[in-house]
């Protein structure tokens, strides 16, 4: 036994409905055997084939209607004498359902079908849509056994398309701007539909053609595919219909629909932005009158209505400080910038750059923003100020004429020749000491310094800038300038030839006198150490810096020399060398009456003869005073009372006062003193004896007196103190050291040797760099031969000095492109006295240094050049100047920016084509051209940019993408349903851009497409038993001179759509073949038949068969004919 379906060309299996109908068609194979069968077996067990049974009935079924069911209902029975009753044990169905029994050979089928009386209306699946039958099944054989069985059976009523769609809301009404983009979803509409699966699923179209808009069939999204335009159509009304896609009669294809309203309404659009245009009038003079009129700004808008209404304009940026403002003019659309506040250039030194906006009263509404520069004229209304309002500088008194002292520096804030300033000094330079240099504020020494007259000068000086005559300005600051003492003075004495005394036995470090000597030099310049000159050292000292004299040992006037003559020297504490002078002092030994008179015999004893008479002298005493200028004086101090002697008291001679003969027999000792008036020597004792000649005890001689002394040492030791005197004095003479000549005159000049002619300097050498240390010498020592320098001319304005060292260095910043020589002459002075001095030329070459970068005499360049320009084809050339020179000027071109298309002559700058250029590949390029010079370290470069803008040809074919387009539709998608949007692009501009389409073949009058837009639509109704692909060749042409055009293929393949009302059926629910056992594969043994009713007439539309089930599923196979 096998099931057998059959269907027709668009159906699918039974329990897919309902989509497609399935008949099942049961039939029983007999295969004749020669073998004997077998005996029947029992019946157990008596069952359902199975527990439950799901089946379909479509809703509205009439009586005698069976249902359907994926599964073989009933049981098989073995014993050929059972008979079987199937019977409804429960059910919920309100005596809907029939059940019937029927036997094919051993299996009772449950067949279930609509009492008679059931009218269409019964079933209604909108209603209720599932049934549930227990069927109980009764056996009975012949033996009288009686068998039982149960089964349950769920029925469930299949939707029918007895329901049209229903629109919620019958009318749409959108608003939409004229600017909205193609394909923008404007709306969506939405219908229901009662019924179920296919039934239920909605199409939606217009019933009008449009090409404006379109309605997706499924989703009802309408979206725009044509431009709008305000002013061609404000207001579209479009009716809509909603379709269900179940299968209908052709009663119901009217009935079964929804319709709807959809009123678009066209929002004109502020297309365009408010135009300005600046009427600019003469610049504006800073400080000029409040209230003038700086610009006159017209405005337009083409758009109409309060679209083309213009508001009011702003100022919004450039003008935080609110200087101008607007005012509205006379003519429509005018409006007056006006200054509304004084103006000063200074404050905005570049001007103004206003941000005037402009919007118009549309919704959106436009606006524009314009840039209007402000150029403010300069005024000259600002004095030049200097750096510092004080200046300070330092400068020694040795300086020569035009050796630098300082630079000063004033700005001005104005512009052009009103911020040129020149200089001079404006006061405080009564002695013409300095002088400035107008140009670079240079001052410099004008005459010789002398700081002992000025020390310090204050100089006004003033910076005037170049405006017309009458408006100048100029600013002033103050110059201090000291100036530094120099060692330039010699030590004066105050007085020459002193004369100073001292006693002698002064003690130790007693002041002798003050030698004081000045220097008008300052500071330590001025500071005087005094020091004594002698060679043979002498008993004085002399305070160094007081200069007083004093004893630094013993002083003896009798034993050493009564006079000194003393060089004092004074020396300052200058440097590099002191300056000194002499002068002589002579000291003079006071002698003291320090020692008393000593007697050249301390005793003496006289025979003095009888006959002596009166005055007879008898004896000179000596006494001897040390103090050589003291006067000494004898007296008789004891032994002479009675004056009978007598002693000249000067001369020290002894004489008798009365004759010898009254002395007879009688011995007088007298004691003698000698006396300097202050001091008393030690006495003298004479013993006087008188005697007579013939006297045994005469002593006399043959003179009347003998006298016998005792000799003392005075006499020698006197001699011994006037050989020390004398030696003192010859071998301590007065010499002196003598400063040597060659310091007292200047006798050589300073000497340049092999001083060159010229020398050379780096142009980017810092301040401070050491140019050449000058080959000068000067023989004399000291100051005659200290060396100061000085650039007398060449210099004004102070690119180099000379430092005290005679080192040529650079004083300020060089620059060749400004001046690549300098022509020195160089001074070396001495500074003895008078001084001498030298000249030598000298030539100061400034080496370039690579400090200028290449200039482009353009910064940007811009050329068009048509796409299909030759290759080598000059376009323009670039020029660059380097003001270094030599290597450093010579200038290379290339290109740095990433491109082949161009390249670049390294030496002219020539550019040229270097490859096919192509628009629509690179419309602009902007080119990053550099000039680089030959420096090597550093080399510099700059950069300019040339913006090539390749112009349009029409070259290109319209470019569809894709090339194939390949889409599936359903075969019952609405007319005028979107099947696909062609996009082809046209790089080209203009109306070589411009693309229309068209679809030359293959459409069989099916599909239509919007020339503008490329949307293809379903022109008629597809049918997919009819044609199932359609092979569609579109084509894409531009507009431009020469058309171009393009093809693009659009493969359309038709899906198939069930629009069958009812399923094939065969003619008998069961049929009955045999078949040998030993038939061969492939041999026809029966044929079956199923007739569609919609399909009589329609040849497209052939029944097909299939074995979907039974025991000879795989067995046996039958063909698209039944057989």
């Amino acid at each position: 036994m096998m099931t057998s379906l059959a269907r027709d060309a668009g159906g699918t299996v039974l329990w897919e409905p309902p989509v497609s109908w399935w008949i099942k068609w049961v039939f029983i194979l007999h295969v004749v055997s020669t073998l004997t069968s077998a005996a029947a077996p029992s019946q157990l067990p008596f069952s359902f084939t199975y527990p439950m049974y799901n089946a379909t009935i479509p809703e509205n079924s009439v009586g005698k209607t069976y249902i359907m069911s994926s599964r073989k209902m009933g049981i098989y029975v073995h014993d050929k004498s059972l008979d079987v009753s199937y019977s409804i044990a429960k059910r919920d169905d309100d005596l809907i359902f029939k059940l019937e029994e029927l036997r094919i050979e051993d299996f009772w089928f449950l067949r279930i079908r609509t009492n008679t009386g059931i009218l269409p209306g019964k079933l209604n699946r909108e209603l209720r849509d599932h049934y549930t039958l227990h069927v109980k099944a009764v056996g009975q054989n012949i033996a009288g056994l009686i068998f039982e069985a149960e089964t349950t059976v769920y029925i469930t009523v299949l939707d029918t398309n007895d329901l049209s769609p229903i629109f919620y809301n019958p009318r749409y009404n959108v608003t939409i701007s004229e600017d909205t983009p193609l394909h923008t979803s404007i709306i969506q509409v939405s219908a229901s539909d009662a019924d179920i699966g296919v039934n239920a699923e909605i199409y939606y179209s217009f019933v009008d053609n449009t090409n404006v808009f379109a309605i997706h069939p499924t989703t009802g999204v309408v979206t725009l595919t044509r431009p709008l335009n305000y002013q061609d159509q404000s207001e579209y009304e479009l009716e809509i219909l909603a379709n269900d896609r179940g299968p209908k009669t052709s009663t119901q294809i009217s009935k079964l629909r929804g319709r709807a309203k959809l009123t678009v309404s066209v929002q004109q659009v502020n297309l365009y932005p408010p135009e300005v245009y600046i009427e600019n009038l003469p610049s504006l003079i800073e400080h000029g009158n409040i209230g003038t009129v700086y610009a006159i700004v017209h405005i337009e808008d083409k758009d109409s209505g309060v679209n083309g209404e213009i508001k009011k304009p702003q100022i919004i940026n450039g003008d935080p400080d609110e200087y101008f403002m607007l005012r509205q003019g006379k003519a429509p659309g005018e409006y007056l910038i006006i200054v509304r506040e004084n103006l000063d250039r200074e404050d905005s030194p570049d001007g103004f750059n206003l941000t005037l906006f402009v919007s118009d009263s549309g919704t959106p509404g436009l606006n524009t923003s314009v840039v209007v520069p402000v150029d403010i004229q300069d005024m000259n209304d600002n004095s030049p100020v200097f750096a510092q309002a004080v200046y300070e500088a330092k400068i020694e008194e040795s300086a020569l004429m035009n050796t630098p002292v300082l630079f000063v520096n004033a700005g001005d804030a104005d512009l052009g020749k009103n911020a040129k300033v020149r200089y001079f000094i404006s006061g405080g330079n009564d002695d013409n000491y300095f002088k400035m240099d107008a140009a670079s504020g240079l001052i410099s020494t004008a005459s010789a310094l002398d700081a002992e007259q000025v020390s310090e000068v204050e100089l006004e000086v003033s910076a005037e800038d170049e405006a017309n005559t009458g408006t100048r300005k100029s600013g002033a600051a103050v110059v201090r300038i000291s100036i530094k003492d120099c060692n330039d003075n010699t030590p004066v004495f105050n007085s020459t030839d002193d004369v100073f005394y001292i006693e002698e036995n002064s003690p130790i470090g007693s002041e002798v006198g003050q030698v004081t000597a000045t220097d008008m030099d300052s500071d330590e310049n001025g500071y005087l150490s005094m020091t004594i000159a002698n060679v043979n050292p002498v008993p004085f000292e002399i305070d160094p810096f007081t200069g007083v004299l004093k004893t630094t040992g013993e002083l003896d006037y009798e034993s050493m020399r009564e006079k000194y003559i003393l060089k004092i020297r004074a020396s300052d504490w200058g440097s590099p060398f002191r300056r000194e002078a002499e002068t002589q002092v002579t000291i003079r030994l006071r002698d003291l009456n320090d020692n008393k008179p000593k007697f050249e015999h301390s005793s003496c004893v006289l025979y003095v003869s009888i006959e002596a008479v009166q005055n007879t002298e008898l004896l000179v005493v000596s006494a001897i005073d040390f103090d050589l200028t003291n006067i000494v004086t004898y007296n008789i101090t004891e032994g002479n009372d009675d004056n009978r002697f007598v002693i000249n008291p000067e001369g020290g001679d002894l004489q008798l006062n009365v004759p010898a003969n009254e002395l007879r027999n009688e011995k007088v000792i007298l004691t003698v003193t000698a006396s300097d008036g202050v001091h008393s020597a030690d006495p003298m004792f004479i013993t006087v004896i008188v005697v007579d000649k013939g006297h045994s005890y005469n002593k006399l001689t043959d003179n009347l007196i003998t006298r016998s002394c005792t000799e003392t040492n005075a006499t020698k030791v006197l001699e011994e103190m006037l050989l020390k005197k004398q030696k003192d004095s010859l071998e301590n003479r007065d010499l002196m050291s003598e400063i040597p000549d060659q310091y007292l005159h200047n006798e050589h000049a300073p000497v340049f040797n092999n001083m060159p002619e010229n020398v050379s300097v780096d142009e980017d050498s810092p301040i401070g760099f050491s140019v050449l240390k000058l080959p000068v010498e000067d023989q004399d020592p000291g100051y005659n031969g200290k060396l100061v320098y000085v650039i007398s001319e060449g210099n004004s304005q102070g690119f180099f000095s000379v430092s005290n060292e005679g080192v040529l260095y650079v004083l300020s910043k060089l620059d060749r492109e400004k001046q690549d020589r300098h022509e020195l002459v160089i001074l070396a002075a001495d500074l003895g006295s008078p001084n001498k001095s030298t000249t030598k030329n000298l030539s100061v070459i400034v080496l370039d240094k690579n400090d200028c970068s290449p200039k482009f005499e353009r910064n940007h360049y811009t050329m068009n050049v048509s796409e299909n320009v030759n290759i080598n084809a000059t376009i323009t050339q670039v020029y660059a100047t380097d003001d270094d020179e030599d290597k450093n000027a010579q200038i290379t071109y290339s290109i740095i920016s990433d491109t082949e298309e161009f390249k670049v002559d390294h030496q002219t700058g020539i550019i040229r084509v270097n490859g096919l250029l192509d628009r629509e590949r690179q419309e602009i390029y902007n080119i990053l051209i550099q000039a680089k010079d030959g420096g090597i370290d550093p080399s510099l470069s700059s950069t300019t940019t040339v913006t090539i803008i390749v112009t349009d040809i029409n070259d290109n074919l319209p470019k569809f993408s894709p090339e194939v387009y390949d889409i599936k539709i359903r075969e019952d998608l609405p007319v005028g349903a979107v099947v696909t949007m062609l996009t082809a692009y046209d790089p080209d501009v203009g109306d070589g851009g411009k693309v229309k389409y068209s679809l030359i073949y293959g459409t069989d009058g099916k599909f239509e497409i919007d020339e503008e837009t490329g949307t293809v639509r379903i022109a008629e109704k597809l049918d997919f038993e009819r044609k199932q692909v359609y092979n569609i060749t579109a084509q894409a042409e531009d507009q431009g001179d020469s058309p171009l055009l393009s093809s693009c293929f659009i493969n359309i393949e038709v899906v198939d759509v069930n629009e069958n009302l009812h399923p094939p059926t065969f003619e008998n629910f069961v049929a009955i073949g045999y078949v040998r056992e030993d038939e061969l594969i492939g041999t026809g043994f029966m044929q079956v038949s199923a007739t569609d009713i919609e399909a009589l007439d329609n040849d497209t539309m052939p029944v097909m068969y299939s074995i979907r089930d039974g025991s000879g599923l795989g067995r046996f196979t039958i063909d698209n004919n039944g057989k």
